[in-house]
């Protein structure tokens, strides 16, 4: 995921975290999460954070954003 540095620190004390690396809009991070778990936050925060992998999580995320953009016709 890339978190911004904004909201890093709920997120840091909410799950495991592997590695990290500073970047310069955030930081990349590698954390022990769900698939539900991330599909939530990744949604629930979508401008402070980005799935980045695996690549099924972001590939799920984008159908399910898709999906809501089909239904309000936007």
């Amino acid at each position: 995921m890339l978190i911004q540095d904004y909201i890093w620190p709920k997120i840091k004390h909410q799950f495991i975290i592997v590695n990290t690396k500073s970047v310069d809009n955030g930081r990349i991070v590698d954390i022990i999460i769900s698939k539900e778990e991330s599909m939530h936050i990744a949604y629930e925060h979508p401008n402070q954070i980005t799935l980045l992998k695996p690549q099924h999580y972001v590939d799920d995320f984008k159908m399910i954003i898709k999906s809501l953009f089909n239904t309000y016709n936007i």
